[in-house]
């Protein structure tokens, strides 16, 4: 065999191995390598582009393993590159498999993508006076220096590793300033907001089925404020204000997280009563209201509607000046209670008295003069006979109709329609006609009496009357355009 045909079949075995390799010759320099991407792991933040570059002169396609919605890839056909941009955060490996022009394998080689997200964890902090609160700086593993700086110390400092130290009540601004590893400089700035919370009181009483809301002085608007009770059964805290709700007697300790910094207030749970739910007083003469269920620490105070017609102390000690009605409202621990006065001559007052202890007994008509029951018209007569004062008959309970005759005779007849509170006296009769159409054949079409008692002085047209109902013998409230009255009498002074 010659030298020329042997160099021939050499070369033809040569072409043979680099065809069977697939290996053009624009990319043998990395044979021996088998490296055809030089970047095989890379790291972005979100928002970061870089060109992942490819050999040139080879076909390529190209796939995704892993998180592929955390990058956008865009090819970038003159630069035979893929330019990738970080989305959020995630990891996702790039597989690249190239080919000659006939579409035959060449290689594959791929690239690991891994966005971080770099910045501050919080654009803005909030903490108390005297507090700490640490920046938190994301996406970095190597820095040439971070540095860290308060546009304004007085309300707030920065230390070098990052940890802010309320100073006083106000807004500023931190700057973080990264300098990376390759020289690149990275700025960040957050908001910080100082509060200085204080409560203006840390204990303090609160009646059954009162609330009171808690001041608490300092706050910034991005405050948050976390409050829990110790005792939800005595006294409950309402989770959208820094409202206390008294549920029973005891006590409680309230407990509030203000920007880090610990509030606690204690709250007794009182019940306050009053020894009368009205008063009668004869002119002159002087009762005093008596508050239970309450402490040392319980503050009551007394005020009256009319002091010309009922006179209150600090005390509770209450004066009847002249006839009249009245009301003397008593608060203590956030509790308001209301006591109607009446004040009247002796025999009103007894007539009253009468009626008032008369409350609770059953209603019977058949029974009506019998101790322990009552119709309107008996306990009417009754009433007021207990002070010598008989209304048609010394002995025996009229009708109602009967009696409002006799009165309007002795003219003691004062109107002859439905008055307003505030016209009536204590003690006046106030007689019901029908309106039902009907006609019980009665003087005037009556069927019903009350006796009435007195206002809560309210400035409404209503008062209270005592009356003998089907239910009952109770004190009901009057209203001038409920009932149809006939005659309004006054048969004492």
């Amino acid at each position: 065999m010659n030298i020329k045909k042997k160099n021939g079949i050499f070369l033809v075995i040569i072409m043979l191995m680099i065809a069977c390799m697939g290996l053009p010759g624009k990319v043998q320099a990395d044979e021996t390598t088998n490296t055809y991407i030089v970047d095989k792991e890379k790291e972005l933040a979100v928002g970061e582009s870089f060109q992942l570059q490819l050999p040139y002169g080879i076909n390529y396609s190209y796939s995704m393993v892993g998180d592929s919605n955390c990058i956008m890839i865009q090819p970038v056909d003159y630069m035979n590159s893929l330019l990738i941009t970080a989305s959020y955060q995630g990891e996702v490996t790039i597989y690249i498999t190239f080919f000659d022009s006939n579409g035959i394998y060449i290689a594959t080689d791929s690239c690991t993508i891994t966005v971080v997200q770099r910045g501050l964890q919080e654009e803005q902090i909030v903490c108390a006076v005297g507090q700490k609160k640490q920046i938190q700086l994301m996406g970095y593993q190597t820095t040439q220096s971070i540095t860290y700086s308060s546009s304004n110390p007085g309300v707030a400092t920065i230390d070098a590793q990052g940890l802010v130290t309320g100073v006083a009540q106000g807004y500023t601004s931190v700057t973080v300033t990264v300098v990376q590893t390759d020289g690149s400089i990275a700025t960040y700035s957050c908001s910080v907001s100082i509060s200085n919370p204080q409560m203006a009181k840390t204990e303090g009483n609160l009646a059954v089925g009162c609330t009171e809301e808690l001041v608490i002085t300092g706050l910034q608007p991005e405050s948050t404020v976390v409050k829990k009770t110790s005792k939800a059964s005595v006294a409950e805290v309402w989770e959208y204000s820094n409202t206390i709700y008294a549920v029973k007697k005891g006590s409680a300790k309230i407990t509030l997280e203000v920007d880090g910094v610990t509030l606690t207030y204690t709250v007794t749970v009182t019940d306050p009563k009053v020894n009368v739910n009205l008063l009668t007083l004869v002119k002159g003469k002087k009762s005093t209201l008596k508050v239970s269920g309450i402490n040392k620490k319980s503050t009551v105070t007394f005020q009256s509607s009319k002091s010309s017609v009922a006179k209150v102390d600090k005390n509770g000690k209450v004066t009847g000046k002249k006839n009249g009605c009245a009301c003397v409202t008593i608060a203590v621990d956030g509790k308001v209670m209301e006591i109607p006065v009446t004040v009247g001559s002796t025999k009103v007052i007894g007539a009253l008295r009468y009626g008032i202890k008369a409350v609770g007994t059953p209603y019977s008509q058949a029974k009506r003069m019998q101790n322990g029951y009552y119709d309107c018209s008996s306990l009417t007569w009754r009433s007021y006979h207990s002070v010598g004062v008989n209304i048609g008959s010394k002995y025996w309970a009229p009708t109602a109709a009967d009696m409002a005759k006799t009165l309007v005779k002795n003219k003691k007849a004062v109107a002859y329609k439905a008055l307003p509170a505030s016209e009536l006296k204590p003690g006046d009769l106030l007689f019901f006609t029908k309106t039902d159409g009907t006609d019980n054949g009665r003087y005037k079409n009556i069927y019903h009496v009350g006796i009435y008692l007195g206002t809560y002085d309210d400035g409404s047209e209503n008062g209270l009357l005592i009356e003998a109902r089907l239910s009952g013998v109770g004190i009901f409230t009057y209203c001038p355009s409920d009932r149809k009255v006939a005659v309004v009498a006054r048969p004492t002074k």
